[in-house]
């Protein structure tokens, strides 16, 4: 009985034995296998050389003869690498070189954590597109910053460089910008400029700093300047120092911002102590000028955007006098308003607040303008169609030449049906039926509560045809895979009856005001050549369009108006055809034609010829070239030639040069007077050069491809 019972005591005492070992290993080994998953979660340091051995009790990998490490998306080269597998650190040495990314550094030797991607690299070179730096020691202190201590950056890849900029501290922050104190400008080795503070985006084309010295008539000799700041990409600008030698000292600004929730602008000063030598035999009267301007825009949500412009001069000239090509020809009187616009494919909403900020100028003033425009509009199951406009403004023209200024109250509204009918799938006919309704205050004699009304009918009649021409060519490296060509005739027909109050009797604010009765039919046909290069695109590659109006007058006698022709040949970026013309048949004659030519082979070589008319004004022939005399050199010419007076109006010839990372422009020009001047471009920032002796004059018809 006794050994029975010792036998059970000893089978239980190996159960529990084996059953304590199971609990163990149900309990360890998910612990031991979320070691090994901890311990594998990490990325791989992948280690391959003419010689790699692996210290097993220090953890360590030491490879030598054409070692590579991958970790990541990084890899470093180099003689003899040390890497530590638990801290992930590595020292390299011999023709280091790291590529993380686009960016490359190259150094003697580096120490490297891979982990925290921080690192010191001796006597070092950096690349980051398109910048290149060379430095005693760059210290990579985040994945995306790297500090270069005593030595320069550059675009040039030459060694040395043609130029650079040289400081004791330079922060790369790896594709956004670069930030630099205390720089030196070097030309060669030699120093030309200094600038206290130095930021570029990598990405941006723009130079820092501008010179643009020369010699104008009403100026004499002048320099003008621009120093770019960057606080971030949201927060940039230029500051503008200027001195003209009969005009004397200017400054400005020009900052561009944005405020990711509440829109993005741009605010421009500019002043001035002006004084005038000539005018007064060498005395120094002086007065002040300025303009300040503000613009900016608000996307409030999809449907909902905010404009606002302010523009605020001492006179009427000053931008003629001082931005004439940069801003003047583009809008000589700019307008300070505030507008609200709601838009949705159906309505649109639109509050407008219009304000005249220079007493100099002659301007309509909407204090304020609230419009409401709804858009075709179906109504029903039918094919009927509503469209409508409501406008309510106060309203005001101020004159400059007078204290007398016009006011008014005005409700204006404007309700349309039409009916679209679509015959055979080829003929769209669509007639309508308007009437406008415009309540004033008063007219411009002084009587009050003015009703006019007016009745507007019409018809749009247009069809579509086309035929396709199975050909298989090629025209300037482009494949055609066939053409089709479409005929689009378009005839619309409009009358208004004339408004029960005519127009001579209201003060003329806008469109609105002048309206009058009329009669008139308007004929266009276009034609256009397309062609598939690839099954899915189409491209066109001409496009003619004419186009005439006759207007009924039973009292005066109808008449063909002007009938015009454009025409453009476009089908790639090396051709360029275009041409506009208008002839007159009362006179059978052409009033106006315009035709430009320019074919190009990207910037290699260019030629364009271009023909201006105008009966009675001018008549004029131009002329521009570019074409390659060695691979270095290339030369330019323009020319614009003058029938009526049979001369020369301008030339200009010019040579190209390039430097490697420089283009330098010689050029001379002859028009009112003679101009000569130099021009250094970097290649790498090429949209604002660096001028030597330009004059400002106004532009010439050049030919330009779009």
């Amino acid at each position: 009985m006794n050994s029975i019972i010792a036998y059970r005591l000893k089978q239980q005492r190996k159960f529990l034995f084996f059953y304590t070992v199971f609990l163990f290993f149900i309990c360890c080994f998910p612990s031991i296998a979320f070691a090994t998953e901890l311990e594998d979660s990490k990325p791989p340091i992948i280690c391959d050389g003419d010689r790699v051995e692996y210290l097993d009790a220090e953890k360590k990998v030491i490879g030598t003869g054409n070692v590579v490490i991958q970790y990541e998306e990084m890899k470093l080269t180099a003689q003899k690498v040390t890497v530590d597998m638990q801290t992930r650190k590595a020292q390299a040495s011999g023709n280091v070189t790291l590529h993380q990314g686009e960016n490359v550094f190259r150094a003697e030797n580096i120490s490297y954590d891979f982990e925290a991607k921080k690192g010191t690299l001796i006597n070092a070179q950096v690349t980051s597109s398109p910048w290149h730096g060379k430095c005693k020691e760059a210290e990579q202190v985040s994945e995306n910053e790297i500090i270069l201590k005593n030595g320069y950056i550059t675009t040039c890849d030459k060694t040395p460089p043609h130029y650079s900029l040289k400081t004791k501290r330079i922060k790369i922050y790896l594709g956004d910008k670069i930030e630099a104190k205390n720089v030196s400008l070097c030309a060669g080795p030699a120093p030309v400029m200094f600038i206290p503070f130095y930021t570029h985006p990598i990405h941006d084309k723009k130079p820092e700093v501008t010179f643009l010295p020369g010699h104008k008539k009403d100026w004499g000799a002048y320099l003008l300047t621009a120093w770019r700041y960057y606080l971030n990409k949201d927060q940039q600008g230029k500051i503008h120092l200027d001195q003209r030698q009969k005009k004397g000292f200017a400054g400005g600004l020009t900052h561009n911002y944005n405020f990711d929730k509440f829109g993005k602008g741009l605010i421009n000063g500019y002043y001035m102590q002006e004084r005038d030598r000539e005018k007064n035999e060498g005395m120094h009267a002086e007065r002040q000028r300025y303009r300040f301007q503000l613009r900016h825009k608000w996307d409030i949500d999809e449907k909902t955007q905010a404009l606002a412009e302010y523009h605020e001069f001492t006179d009427a000239s000053f931008t003629k006098d001082y931005f004439y090509r940069e801003e003047y020809e583009e809008d000589p009187q700019p307008k300070t308003y505030l507008s609200l616009i709601r838009a949705n494919p159906n309505y649109s909403l639109t509050l407008l607040t219009q304000k005249r900020a220079n007493r100099f100028f002659d301007q309509t003033e909407y204090l304020p303008q609230a419009s409401f425009n709804a858009k075709n509009l179906k109504l029903g199951t039918m094919p009927l169609y509503y469209k409508g406009e409501v406008n309510i403004a106060s309203l005001a023209k101020k004159n400059a030449s007078s204290g007398i200024d016009d006011d008014v109250l005005r409700l204006d509204t404007y309700d349309e049906l039409s009916y679209a009918l679509n015959t055979l799938d080829v003929v769209s006919l669509k007639p309508y039926l308007g009437t406008r309704q415009t309540w004033y205050s008063r007219d411009s004699f002084g009587e009050e509560d003015i009703n006019r009304g007016a009745f507007y009918t019409g018809l749009d009649l247009s069809t579509r045809f086309y035929k396709v021409y199975e050909v298989e060519s090629k025209f300037l490296d482009i494949p055609i895979h066939s053409l089709r060509h479409i005929l689009n005739p378009i005839i619309n027909y409009e009358y208004i009856h004339d408004p029960t109050v005519s127009s001579s009797n209201l003060a003329e604010f806008d469109d609105i005001d002048t309206i009058s009765g009329e009669s008139k039919m308007k004929f266009s046909i276009e034609n256009k050549l397309q062609t598939k290069p690839d099954p899915d695109e189409i491209l066109d590659l001409a496009t003619l369009i004419f186009g005439t109006e006759y207007l009924f007058k039973p009292e005066q006698g109808s008449e063909l108006s002007d009938i015009t022709a454009d025409l453009e040949i476009n089908p790639s970026d090396r051709f360029l055809l275009e041409s506009d013309a208008s002839f007159d048949p009362h006179a059978s004659k052409i009033k106006l034609a315009n035709i430009d030519f320019v074919t190009k082979k990207g910037e290699d070589w260019k030629l364009g010829i271009g023909h201006r008319y105008q009966r009675g004004e001018s008549n004029e022939l131009t002329f521009d070239g570019l074409h390659p005399v060695t691979d270095k050199i290339k030369l330019h010419c323009y020319q614009r030639y003058q029938f009526q007076t049979k001369d020369l109006k301008e030339q200009e010839y010019g040579l190209s040069f390039d430097l490697h990372c420089w283009v330098a422009d010689l050029n001379y020009n002859e028009s009112d007077g003679s101009s000569f001047w130099l021009t250094f471009k970097l290649k790498a920032f090429p949209e604002t050069p660096f001028k030597i002796g330009t004059t400002y004059h106004k532009p010439k018809p050049t030919v330009e491809t779009r």
